[in-house]
């Protein structure tokens, strides 16, 4: 070798006076854009701190390593007789570690040789490496792949590494992703040989180690080889710098032993590593009472504190021996209907203790429980019914009427069809800690949802004898998770198996001011909250959760910035981060957050928390070293039995786990992201598939392109995430079209919002001409589009006449969109009911022709607008009050009567939120009647709405003032002797209340202010100054008609005296009233009631979204609820 590179020497020198000519460099740049021309995968190292500056920055070290004498003598041998360079050798399984720590199929090393051997061309640049490969290919096939990529690379040098990363525009900064990371320097091969050996008189100017985090130097001399590691000190760590060293040698050892191996195949690991990853940080916690079932350890604290409260709800305290009878007598009727062990009953109960008690009535029976969330969409709540062949189902009589019918025995706990109260103390054991406990359904790919198995033994090893977090009389915990998710089970059974309480929230979308309220009143001491519902609380409400001793976020990742603003605003509430998937019983480890180092960038999930072991694998089932990222798999007793009815996916992702001493104990393959860190914690990193979590839910993005690729004419289907500059993430649903077929946004919308809940449907539906995809085929999700609100081009139609070009160009003004097609709609381009009323007065102006305001639901686009116009005929029907906003669908219809400004245009986005099923009409003030009070409004709607709808029952909203007219309307209509289903006033108080004097007004502004969350204090403050504005200005101009019709229907309702209502009534307050009124003044007789909810919203927002979607889920419930 020596002998080689001395005859060498000439032929460098010379080579190092070529000059490439102009022709020759315009080939290298176009080669190398045709190689490289697109952003590369980011290239993961087992680093330990987080890139925070250009990666030339960071101060660099070298550490050396002399390689065994039987490594180098296998390099030289296998380089002999497969005919390479010890070069390639060593770069080719250089390369094969890089693949073992990214699993990426596409790796770029640069590679520096100065002093080459007798088969290469003389080289004075360095060249990247690029190479496409699996774990499946072995050393012989993957040295003939980088040789003749390295050989290719070198026939095209001549652009220096800085142009070429400028032309491609890459970069070697933090924060983007580079050309390379990683780079193999042999310039010094052999630099033993002369005094003044070549690399120190080097003048290309090139400093690969200041661009490369890792550059990876071979020195050779007669006695030995050298491996000399150059790396970034704010990057690694001195002992990872050695496990990386130790992991090439490994590597190297193995792949010249057997050549022909598939690279996976081979170890990287030692023995110590393996088992401290393995064995070591696996230990299990405090023993757990492995064989008591859930069902023991409730009657054990019923028997221990028979009077202590187990359950507080609204205003009541119910005892551990009260909530005991209770589930007593489900349990024996349960049982007198025949029940079977593990036969499945589903639960479709409002949140309330009888809830609870089903629950626990159901495993003492010994069965398991199906917890149905009732505020999802109704297909969704039958295909689970369906789907769980649930046996019985529990629930009422006024539920009952909503649900599917089923071939199931119906427990109705509204009746008093119970056991007798004698068999309420005392039932025989029926369960035990291997039998089912619930069946619980999360989001499924296939586009419907999978029921996931968990046994008694999963959730005792939850929650009892835990050293993460604290349970026992002393806690109280609320019940603020979702029926349907399985954070839910962690606060019900950890207060109930350990003799805590738990408080019950009656509504299953609890405002912030409604959770702290709680936290307050019910002095709650441990909290399971979402990172984003805590953000919001700590930022709003912080004085409500100073008596909390613990915070457990989960369900997503928490920010480092949000932990530190809750040590520093809760500092005597212990932060424990959960982590954990519905298929190993809610929590699989824990983080308990004391100090956050200042460079630091996440925060741990921590370790296995009871006896779960935690596996961080390749694709091999091979364990991944300390800092590489791989895949999170997880074992022991709270893993779940698999998905219900799916023995293929069970299969799937319920593999044997190889390392367990248990013959045929199987792990589950979570799906997640993750790194060991070198203390023995455990960093979550995302998702591997196509799952994400918004607001804590759990979603398959293949679940919403499996429904989205339903809709008619839909050929392709990619969902996809957005991150808005709030840092909230939003869904993202791109639409490849079938030829032929039209994209209809609003349709698309509609027809998923009927088989998905609201937290699944996207905020965007873009429509793609081709699904973008990377150079091996694979979808490439950094070239999705950024989801806007632009018009539709694919679909492009200019105007063809004056009117069409006159509305385009009043479009345009309005929503500052271009181009605009006159085939868009004016909703999907941002359209709304203020822009709605400014484009018809703009129209009124030019045209001389006044419409109806709310023709733009039927009318809404620019080519329908323009036939009206041209026609001769009367379209406006201005005299007419009701208007179709969404007149198609099998349910009886909302009538919806407008605010203050007489219009119904703020109803679009509700009829498009309730789905294309639900028929929706409004019901505008139209001026010129003799007499105007609220009284005559009423009929006079009441008579038009009978003409859509003769008999009741009806459902009536009214929002602003619009509530007054629908409050009376519905006294009339019971008068007249038809049936009121739906009473809901949106925002306004009862004119029986003295109005607020400004004085009152100003005061309340000011006290508001500061309650207010953070997000909804600007836009009431620029609220009030436009309304100040507007007071203003009308004391010079002069007022129009809509100002008359204001003033008019102002008029009306402040002299109206309403009577107290007989019947139900919905109420929704929004945060910013500023009437502290109880009830906003509203009354009703001793038969009626009223429910109130707040939402976090302003007066206007209340009707848009996103709020429009909780102010809907506020309707169903209701109607669910309603006697």
């Amino acid at each position: 070798m020596k002998n080689i590179l001395l005859e060498q020497e000439d032929m460098y020198r010379e080579g190092q006076k070529i000059r490439f000519t102009e022709e020759e460099r315009k080939l290298d740049i176009a080669f190398w854009k045709r190689k490289m021309g697109y952003e590369p995968p980011e290239q993961y190292l087992p680093a330990d701190f987080s890139r925070t500056s250009p990666a030339s920055a960071p101060s660099r070290t070298t550490r050396s390593y002399s390689l065994p004498a039987a490594i180098r003598q296998s390099i030289e041998t296998y380089a002999k007789q497969a005919q390479v360079s010890s070069f390639l050798v060593l770069l080719t399984v250089l390369k094969m570690l890089m693949h073992r720590y990214n699993a990426e199929d596409e790796i770029r090393v640069a590679a520096l040789l100065s002093g080459t051997i007798s088969e290469l061309a003389p080289m004075a640049n360095p060249v990247i490496v690029q190479s496409f490969w699996t774990g499946e290919k072995s050393l012989d096939k993957a040295v003939r792949e980088v040789q003749e990529a390295f050989a290719e690379a070198r026939e095209h040098q001549s652009i220096p590494l800085d142009e070429l990363a400028s032309l491609l525009g890459l970069s070697q900064s933090a924060g983007s992703v580079p050309m390379f990371r990683v780079m193999l320097d042999m310039s010094s091969y052999g630099e033993n040989l002369t005094e003044g050996n070549l690399l120190a008189k080097r003048d290309d100017g090139w400093h690969g180690d200041a661009l490369a985090d890792l550059t990876f130097r071979i020195v050779e001399s007669e006695e030995e080889m050298t491996l000399a590691i150059t790396y970034a000190t704010d990057l690694f760590r001195e002992e990872t710098i050695n496990r990386v060293a130790g992991h090439y040698f490994k590597l190297l050892e193995g792949a010249l032993a057997d050549p022909a191996a598939r690279l996976f195949t081979l170890p990287i690991l030692t023995d110590a590593e393996r088992k401290q990853l393995l064995v070591d940080w696996n230990t299990a916690k405090p023993a757990f009472p492995r064989d008591a079932s859930m069902v023991d350890l409730f009657e054990e604290q019923v028997k221990l504190g028979p009077d202590q409260i187990a359950l507080l709800f609204e205003d009541q305290g119910i005892s551990y021996q009260q909530l005991d009878r209770r589930a007593n007598e489900i349990a024996h009727r349960l049982r007198s209907q025949g029940i079977a062990p593990e036969q499945l009953v589903a639960v479709c109960l409002d949140r309330s203790p009888d809830m609870i008690a089903s629950y626990l009535g159901v495993l003492k029976a010994g069965g398991a429980y199906v917890p149905i969330d009732l505020t999802y969409p109704s297909e969704r709540i039958a295909y689970m019914l369906e789907d769980s062949a649930a046996s019985f189902v529990i629930t009422t009589e006024r539920i009952f009427a909503d649900l599917p019918r089923l071939n199931a025995t119906m427990v109705f706990l509204d009746q008093d069809s119970l056991e007798a109260k004698s068999k309420a103390d005392s039932f025989p054991r029926s369960s035990s800690a291997a039998h089912l406990a619930y069946v619980m359904y999360t989001s499924g790919s296939t586009g419907k949802p999978k029921g996931v198995m968990i046994d008694h033994r999963g959730i005792v090893r939850l929650v009892k004898n835990i050293d993460y977090a604290s349970v026992g009389p002393d806690e109280t915990y609320m019940n603020l998770g979702a029926v349907a998710f399985d954070v839910s089970a962690f606060e019900i059974y950890g207060a109930l198996l350990n003799g805590g309480r738990l408080v019950i929230l009656s509504t299953n979308k609890p405002s912030f001011g409604e959770i702290a309220q709680t936290i307050q009143r019910y002095r709650v001491t441990s909290l399971n909250v979402t990172p984003d519902r805590l953000n919001v609380l700590l930022e709003d409400y912080s004085e409500a959760l100073v008596g909390l001793r613990q915070v457990m976020p989960g369900g997503e990742a928490l920010p480092v910035w949000l932990a530190r603003k809750c040590l520093m605003k809760l500092p005597n509430c212990r932060l424990i981060n959960l982590y954990g998937p519905t298929e190993n019983a809610v929590n699989t480890t824990s983080y308990h957050v004391k100090e956050i180092a200042q460079n630091e960038t996440t925060i741990p999930i921590g370790r296995p928390i009871a006896t779960d072991r935690l596996y961080i694998l390749d694709s091999q089932l091979q364990p991944v070293p300390i800092g590489v990222i791989g895949d999170l798999y997880m074992a022991g007793d709270g893993v779940a039995r698999g998905y219900l009815n799916r023995p293929e996916l069970t299969e799937e992702r319920f593999p044997l786990d190889p390392f367990s001493p248990k013959a045929g104990e199987r792990m589950y393959k979570s799906g997640d992201l993750a790194r060991y860190r070198a203390d023995g914690h455990v960093d979550f990193i995302g998702r591997a598939d196509d799952q994400v979590k918004i607001r804590g839910c759990r979603i398959e993005l293949g679940e919403i392109e499996t429904v989205v690729g339903l809709f008619p004419g839909v050929r392709q289907s990619v969902a996809g995430v957005t991150k808005g500059k709030d840092g909230t993430t939003g869904l993202v649903s791109y639409v490849v079209m079938n030829a032929g077929a039209s994209f209809e946004q609003q349709a698309i919308r509609a027809f998923v919002r009927d088989k998905l809940p609201e937290y699944m449907i996207p905020t965007f539906f873009v429509e793609l001409q081709e699904v973008p995809v990377t150079p091996v085929g694979k979808i490439d999700r950094k070239r999705l589009p950024v989801p806007t609100v632009a018009s539709n081009e694919a679909h492009f139609t200019a105007p063809r006449n004056q009117i069409e070009d006159t509305l385009v160009q009043i479009w345009e003004q309005l929503l500052d969109v271009k181009p605009i097609s006159v085939t868009d709609n004016f909703f999907h381009l941002g359209g709304n009911s203020l822009l709605a009323m400014r484009m018809f007065s703009y129209m009124e102006k030019t045209f001389q022709k006044r419409l109806a305001v709310s023709s733009v639901f039927q009318e809404d686009t620019i080519e329908k607008l323009a036939k009206l116009l041209a026609s001769d005929e009367d379209h406006a029907e201005l005299s007419k009050s009701l208007v179709p906003i969404s007149p198609v669908g099998t349910k009886p219809p909302y009538f919806c009567i407008h605010g203050g400004g007489g219009e119904v245009l703020i109803y679009g986005e509700l009829a498009r939120c309730l789905g294309q099923d639900q028929p929706l009409y409004g019901l505008r003030y139209v001026a010129g009647a003799p007499e105007v009070s609220v009284e005559s409004i009423a009929r006079k709607y009441i008579h038009e709405l009978r003409e859509v709808q003769p008999k009741g029952p009806y459902h009536l909203i009214g929002f602003c003032l619009g509530g007054a007219i629908a409050y009376e309307m519905a006294q009339q209509l019971l008068q007249a002797g038809e049936e009121i289903e739906l009473l809901a006033i949106l925002n306004y108080a009862s004119p029986a209340l003295p109005p607020l004097t400004m004085q009152d007004k100003i005061i309340n502004s000011f006290k508001l202010l500061f309650r207010l969350p953070s997000e909804l204090r600007k836009p009431f403050v620029m609220q009030k100054l436009r309304f100040v504005g507007k007071v203003l200005k009308k004391s010079v101009d002069e007022s129009s008609p809509e100002d008359d019709n204001v003033q008019e229907l102002v008029s009306a309702t402040r002299s109206y005296r309403p009577k107290p209502y007989p019947g139900k009534l919905l109420l929704i307050r929004a945060v910013t009233n500023l009437n502290p009124a109880e009830r906003l003044g509203w009354q009703t007789s001793p038969t009626g009631l009223i429910e109130e909810h707040c939402m976090e919203a302003d007066h206007a927002m209340i009707l848009k979204e996103p709020q429009v979607g909780v102010l809907r889920g506020h309707l169903r419930t209701h109607l669910q609820r309603k006697e």
